[in-house]
């Protein structure tokens, strides 16, 4: 009885312990996936703010060649 009761006790330790790690692995992918869809949509604004700044300096440029 007591050798089942220890061979049950070591599975359930284990299973727990896969079990955990498996979960923080989980976890840890799933934060991961979560800060990349950020650093991505981060770039993306980043790259049209860029290209609205040029597109402004070259109107500002086409306005001064105006005045001259």
């Amino acid at each position: 009885m007591y050798e089942n009761a220890n061979s049950l006790s070591k599975n359930y330790n284990d299973f727990h312990k896969d079990y955990q790690t498996k979960l923080e692995e989980i976890v840890s992918k799933k934060f991961d996936t979560d800060s990349n869809k950020f650093d991505i949509t981060n770039r993306i604004h980043t790259k049209k703010l860029e290209k609205i700044n040029e597109d402004l300096e070259q109107l500002e440029e086409l306005k001064n060649s105006l005045y001259e």
